[in-house]
């Protein structure tokens, strides 16, 4: 045994293959888990739930700017084109 093969073990095979798994793994990761955030934060923003929360921050609003009270059938959007739409708005008071 030379004092140079003593110090090394076996070699391992694919090891150049193994650390270019290593190396693409994390971010791989990363980009799949990015795609699911954004998969599912559109999935919210189109749900009946957070409609009903920007139609009550809208009336809220609204209230506060005008002094009156607020009553609004519907409010829907399009941010693809920029398009906000309120239905039935009604402010009584002052």
């Amino acid at each position: 045994m030379t004092p140079s093969s003593a110090n090394h073990g076996p070699a391992m095979p694919g090891g150049k293959a193994g650390a270019l798994r290593n190396r693409l793994l994390l971010p791989a990761t990363v980009g799949i888990l990015t795609l699911m955030f954004f998969v599912a934060a559109g999935w919210y923003l189109s749900s009946a739930r957070f409609q009903a929360q920007v139609r009550a921050y809208v009336i809220v609003h609204l209230q506060r700017a005008t002094g009156g009270r607020v009553e609004l059938g519907a409010f829907q959007w399009n941010l693809s084109q920029l398009q906000f739409e309120a239905r039935n708005l009604t402010i009584r008071g002052r």
